[in-house]
């Protein structure tokens, strides 16, 4: 991942030419006086200072707790939610179910995706339209599949039909011809 802090003095530079940011720091003028104003009418800054850092320091405790409900909601919500807590080296995810908003996924992630197989799919045309959407289309560097390549009848003729998409880029029915389910899908 490229360091972003070479590109701060431009950026900032920028932003404080936005006549729309201007408007907006006009409007906080006397910001500091108000706010020294502010603290002086507390009866005691230490002591809510003290409360605040307990409030953080409860939050950092259970951070992994507000993430996976961050998570959920989001989720909940058709959003896709990316870890990079040490730098990941691949980012491993549900496919969103349509090519752009995949593609925008690849574009922001920086480093390959590769989309799950999740349940056991109706039928091999789906799983082979959904990869190919992902890697062909979308981007994706591949996929991490088990129930669908498992669970199947013949996993080897399906494995050769998600290979010739992933690695050949193959279109759907060409996939199901080399994994022998042309006619059964």
């Amino acid at each position: 991942m490229q360091s972003q802090a070479m590109h701060f003095k431009a950026r900032a530079g920028a932003a404080l030419a936005d006549a729309g940011l201007q408007r907006g720091l006009s409007k906080v003028d006397g910001f500091a006086a108000k706010r020294a104003v502010a603290i002086r009418e507390l009866d005691d800054l230490e002591g809510l200072r003290t409360e605040a850092a307990a409030i953080r320091d409860r939050a950092l405790a259970d951070l992994d707790v507000w993430i996976e409900a961050f998570e959920r909601e989001a989720t909940r919500r058709g959003a896709t939610v990316l870890y990079a807590e040490t730098g990941a080296d691949v980012i491993k995810t549900f496919y969103t179910g349509d090519p752009e908003s995949m593609r925008a996924v690849v574009e922001y992630a920086m480093v390959p995706v590769v989309i799950l197989g999740g349940a056991k799919k109706g039928n091999v045309r789906d799983l082979y339209q959904d990869v190919y959407d992902a890697v062909v289309i979308a981007g994706c560097a591949g996929v991490a599949i088990g129930n669908n390549i498992w669970r199947d009848p013949d996993p080897a003729g399906i494995t050769r039909g998600l290979a010739a998409i992933i690695h050949g880029g193959k279109s759907v029915d060409e996939a199901l011809e080399l994994a022998g389910q042309l006619v059964a899908s």
